[in-house]
């Protein structure tokens, strides 16, 4: 239908608005390198200040011809994670360059005339212009995990995340934090209902630090008021795993490493 013109960026993530006639994508350049930090072969893990660091930049185009309308760095760098693993050259030897990508992260999302990251917290900018219109900074993963937190929810005026151990709620126009629940533990997922979220406690994790998949949280289920950000209870006794929920029935479903549970 379309090609857009050449941008000297990778792009790696996209959300599209149809009613707007615009799509949003998130690049990143020359997302490749070597990640290992300062005294690499000397000390555990990757060494001191490992990791690659880019600074993304937000595009949007006009669903109809792919005209790039505006282009927005998204203000700092952000760590990347490894795209593929290590390999070796033809002398045996660790390669040290190799791909990145932003799938620490979520994707970006749509609150009313805004377009959002949550790379650092949340960072909204005009859908419109590409203008910052607000920023709210914490961490979203827990550690060096990628994507131990919810995609966000949107609700009206309100925006609904979660980051550091809790729920957090902020008003969409302004970034004016709302109200926000007591601190847990990783929130991969929150499964909403009109009056309560039901939040994952726990889960497997990518951790880029060993870049191993691992089992981390304290397993189980939060139910949460959504006007209040009240917790209503804590389950917190899963064995070992906790699976995705499942709200059916006046229940909620999951399972660890044994049983299912309601």
């Amino acid at each position: 239908v379309w090609e857009s013109a050449r941008i000297p960026v990778k792009a790696q993530q996209a959300v599209s608005d149809p009613d707007a006639g615009r799509l949003y994508v998130v690049a990143v350049r020359s997302p490749h390198g070597d990640d290992a930090g300062v005294l690499a072969d000397l000390l555990p893990g990757k060494g001191i200040g490992a990791g690659l660091r880019r600074e993304p930049t937000l595009l949007a185009l006009d669903l109809r011809n792919g005209r790039t309308l505006w282009r927005r760095g998204f203000g700092e760098e952000v760590l990347l994670r490894p795209a593929s693993a290590r390999v070796l050259d033809d002398k045996g030897d660790w390669q040290p360059e190799r791909a990145f990508d932003l799938g620490l992260y979520r994707e970006p999302f749509l609150a009313g005339e805004a377009v959002c990251l949550s790379y650092t917290g949340i960072s909204c900018f005009s859908a419109r212009t590409g203008e910052p219109l607000w920023r709210q900074s914490f961490h979203p993963n827990e550690d060096d995990t990628a994507r131990s937190y919810s995609p966000a929810v949107v609700d009206g005026t309100t925006v609904y995340t979660s980051g550091e151990g809790r729920l957090q709620a902020f008003d969409a126009r302004s970034g004016t934090l709302r109200g926000q629940s007591r601190r847990v533990d990783a929130i991969p997922e929150m499964v909403e209902t009109p009056e309560t979220f039901y939040l994952q406690l726990g889960g497997r994790f990518f951790d880029i630090e060993s870049e191993t998949w691992e089992w981390r949280g304290s397993f189980g289920a939060m139910a949460v008021d959504r006007r209040s950000g009240e917790t209503l209870w804590t389950w917190d006794d899963a064995d070992d795993a906790v699976t995705n929920l499942l709200v059916f029935s006046g229940q909620v479903w999951l399972a660890d490493e044994d049983e299912l549970v309601a």
